[in-house]
């Protein structure tokens, strides 16, 4: 199992102790995990650079040490007692976005041959419809020109060959910067982007168009995952939904009173996370792939004064089965447990393409006729009709008749 985390492509790294894959190898696993580059390290174009290798693989090198790293496992699995041809993939957040990555990439072919996607949305690249070298119509500018803009944060100015060797003489903190996950957005920084070798499209259109790659998947996201809003009152938060206004409002905030921050945050985390997962549950059960959706609605007992729901990540300890290194003192036995079954199901999946192969309850395969998740729930894991669904059917429609044209596949030549 190669797991890929999250951090919004700006932090993380693979040594923290709730990513400790130890008990993924007491149950026969091998597993893996690679640091990739993060931030303008990892996702940065300039004008030069580009012409520099124009045919070449550019922008997304965080992207290129994921690729790099399972290449890695194909050649050196077998010296583990590991086996090349059965390598899941599995990230959370940035690292769920990573497995779309792969999934919907020409050059991850043969490199994997089952997927996790956590909390990784499903729909969109994480850094939105943005291009290398061209912006795309009603899109964000190109990764060339917030290169630009970084270039003369720092008094470099122009784009010719000087001002790259100027950009490649910079100390490795100036280029860092600030950057974390509330800086994120900043005008010199781009994130992923559609390269035209890597990343092709977003997934949805890779989806829809029947490419990719179609291995047997495990998707879902939180009961209190992460998701953006703002709007100041319920009229501007229901006013998108357009014709299907009346439809959000009773989904949604069917008594009319709900607290706007709470509807406005599940609005935005269905849009987001939720209904994404299961649309691409859904693409991949239509076509005969095996699938299968969950919704992690756990919270771990000393937490429950605090948390509402499974907040984005909380996840993470409980595959791993490190609830110990996640809640020290205050672990509670059934946060054991609930870790223990999680860890089997990702690992029965793993091994034989089905979670159900241990010795937990059955987990149903997913498909839109029936709809049913697995819940992880406080009264263990719980197979169930999607209780939400009238919410994110409503979603979906949305996201449906308001999605744009689709952007050109390939970036333009610079």
């Amino acid at each position: 199992m190669f797991w890929i985390y999250g951090g919004g492509f700006v932090n993380g790294g693979s040594s923290p102790a709730v990513y400790d894959g130890s008990k993924f190898a007491e149950k026969g696993v091998v597993f893996v995990s690679a640091n990739y580059r993060l931030g303008r390290f990892g996702f940065f174009g300039f004008p030069e650079l580009t012409k520099e290798d124009a045919d070449g693989e550019l922008g997304n090198f965080g992207f290129m040490d994921q690729i790099a790293a399972l290449k890695w496992i194909q050649r050196n699995a077998g010296a583990f007692g590991g086996d090349p041809s059965n390598v899941t993939v599995f990230g959370e957040s940035a690292g769920g976005f990573s497995v779309s990555m792969l999934l919907t990439s020409p050059l991850s072919g043969g490199l994997f041959s089952k997927a996790i996607i956590e909390s990784g949305g499903g729909r969109t690249n994480l850094g939105g419809q943005r291009y290398l070298s061209t912006a795309a119509p009603n899109g964000p500018p190109s990764a060339d020109s917030v290169g630009v803009v970084f270039a003369k944060s720092l008094g470099i100015e122009g784009t010719d060959r000087g001002a790259l060797e100027a950009l490649r003489h910079l100390p490795a903190e100036k280029i860092l910067g600030n950057l974390n996950m509330a800086s994120m957005g900043q005008p010199g920084y781009s994130g992923p982007m559609i390269d035209g070798r890597i990343v092709l499209a977003d997934p949805e259109s890779v989806y829809l168009s029947g490419e990719g790659w179609r291995v047997p998947i495990i998707i879902g996201a939180n009961s209190l995952d992460i998701g953006f809003g703002f709007a100041k009152d319920k009229d501007a938060l229901f006013a998108p939904f357009g014709i299907y206004r009346d439809k959000a409002v009773a989904a949604y905030d069917p008594t009319g009173n709900g607290d706007l921050r709470i509807v406005q945050y599940s609005v935005a985390m269905d849009h987001m996370m939720v209904e994404p997962a299961r649309f691409v549950a859904t693409v991949f059960a239509s076509e005969g792939v095996p699938s299968y959706e969950y919704r992690f609605s756990y919270v771990a007992e000393s937490m429950r004064s605090k948390w509402s729901g499974a907040p984005h990540a909380t996840e993470i300890p409980f595959v791993f089965d490190t609830v110990s290194a996640k809640y020290g003192k205050d672990l509670a036995p059934l946060d054991e447990k609930i870790a223990q079954t999680m860890l089997s199901y990702w690992v029965a999946f793993a091994k034989t393409g089905d979670p159900s192969a241990g010795n937990t309850p059955a987990w149903p395969r997913y498909s839109p006729a029936t709809d049913m998740l697995m819940n992880f729930t406080e009264k263990g894991p719980v197979a169930e009709a999607d209780p939400w669904k009238a919410r994110l059917d409503v979603t979906a429609d949305y996201v449906s008749a308001s999605a744009p044209p689709p952007a050109p596949r390939m970036p333009p030549s610079p």
